[in-house]
């Protein structure tokens, strides 16, 4: 089995480049190709990552533009050569068990395989398990277990509080599978493009193998809150990814009212953050009424109002988040909001 390591490169450290490429290197099954994706990076990272093609024989670089990860990725996918693929964050690393374990759980039908990770943080490291044992999805209905995961940022998953399995790395991926159906991320979103790309490779894949094992490292010591940080492209992000969402189950899961609940809770999350991160945070530039007109135009989207007419909501949180939204009880959200990001800041 031959696997393409693609890792796609911005302004990392040279420590941190070093720690990751070397993990790779000491893989018990030593990858075919890494290809490093030089996405505009500075002179200082450039130049690490010319060093590690002269160093090691199996990496190739090439460099682009500043055009996001989600382009920088592709690029890469279209440069592989290997029968797997497999995506590595440059900041972060992996066991030297990582490719041998994923690799022993394929047959002629699996497409992807999975395993969980262990979060860097900064007090130590902490098991992030996507589910409690190993598991194989298949059917459609077999894979809802999945697409709550990737569909849900409410969504409790077993003891993963950090991340949940819509992340691209920590994975192979049959490339054959990937260009049959023509994969790609989205490079239009600037968040959550890995999410998305799962979502539908999920949906198209034979066979899913997760293997409740960490064995790779997801550095989070250089991750700061973004709980409050202000964003004024919010607003469009979300609508861009609740069309693909909706798209999505139109086609696959149409009358399945478990997952537009799951959707109908992304949506109110979706909608509180949006007045947490933007319409009323102390940096916006809306007024008060130019924020409840966007909230209100928000539930006026058929993807909305069709998911809020159908869930069957059942925690409370969620009810009172409803109850609030379609009622447009916005003044204490706005009030809320706007002391908690200056409080913040």
């Amino acid at each position: 089995m031959s696997v393409s390591v693609v890792i796609p490169v911005y302004n990392t450290s040279d420590e941190l480049m070093k720690r990751c490429i070397d993990s790779l290197e000491k893989q018990c099954e030593k990858p075919i190709e890494i290809i490093l994706v030089n996405d505009g990076s500075g002179s200082e990272t450039t130049d690490c990552c010319n060093r590690m093609v002269k160093e090691y024989e199996n990496i190739k670089i090439f460099h682009q533009s500043n055009s996001g990860v989600s382009v920088a990725r592709n690029s890469g996918l279209k440069k592989a050569k290997s029968e797997w693929i497999m995506f590595v964050d440059p900041d972060d690393y992996t066991h030297s068990e990582l490719i041998q374990t994923l690799s022993r759980k394929i047959d002629d039908d699996t497409d992807i395989v999975s395993c969980c990770c262990l979060a860097e943080t900064k007090t130590g490291y902490v098991e992030n398990k996507f589910y409690e044992s190993d598991k194989v999805f298949e059917s459609l209905d077999d894979k809802i277990e999945l697409q709550k995961q990737i569909f849900s940022d409410a969504t409790k998953f077993g003891g993963g509080q950090y991340t949940a399995i819509g992340v691209p790395w920590g994975k192979i991926y049959r490339r054959s599978f990937i260009e049959e159906n023509n994969l790609e991320f989205n490079p239009d979103l600037y968040r959550m493009q890995d999410n998305i790309f799962n979502m539908i490779a999920f949906s198209k894949a034979r066979k899913i193998v997760y293997v409740d094992a960490a064995l790779y490292y997801y550095n989070l010591t250089n991750i700061t809150s973004i709980k409050y940080k202000y964003d004024s492209r919010l607003v469009g992000l979300y609508q861009n990814i609740w069309s693909l969402r909706a798209e999505f189950l139109y086609s696959t899961y149409p009358d399945n009212i478990e997952m537009w609940t799951e959707f109908a809770r992304l949506i109110l999350s979706n909608i509180f953050t949006i007045c947490k991160r933007c319409l009323f945070h102390y940096k916006s530039n809306y007024s008060y009424r130019e924020s409840k007109g966007i909230i209100c135009s928000l539930l006026e989207r058929e993807e909305v109002k069709y998911a809020l007419s159908v869930c069957k909501l059942s925690s409370r949180k969620d009810v009172f988040k409803l109850f609030i939204i379609k009622n447009k009880i916005i003044g204490s959200i706005a009030i809320s909001s706007f002391i908690k990001s200056y409080m913040s800041n």
